[in-house]
């Protein structure tokens, strides 16, 4: 099974659809050594980033379009990127990544 990430509220409440793809396991379980989020992303675990974390994860996220060569997985950082982004800035609000 792919990760998967939800938006969800302080309660844990999930707000909106969740975003997966089938090739998602492979774009974010990878080796990021120097991060300080995307390193915790496992495929068979939750990572779960807040307010304070989310502009370091989407820096990181950016950072890592710029190492990929593959078109289809640059489209689907896109996605998670601008995913990620709809939890930025909104109170009790975070975004939990879903593994197997």
């Amino acid at each position: 099974m792919p990760i998967s990430a939800y938006i969800e509220g302080e309660d844990g409440a999930r707000e909106g659809e969740p975003w997966w793809h089938a090739r998602s396991t492979e774009l974010l379980d990878r080796e990021h050594p120097g991060t300080c989020c995307l390193r915790f992303l496992d495929p068979y675990g939750d990572a779960v980033f807040n307010q304070a974390q989310l502009p370091v994860l989407l820096d990181e996220l950016r950072a890592l379009r710029g190492r990929l060569h593959d078109a289809e997985l640059v489209s689907v950082l896109d996605a998670v990127i601008a995913f990620v982004r709809r939890a930025e800035g909104q109170i009790h609000t975070y975004v939990r990544f879903v593994g197997d």
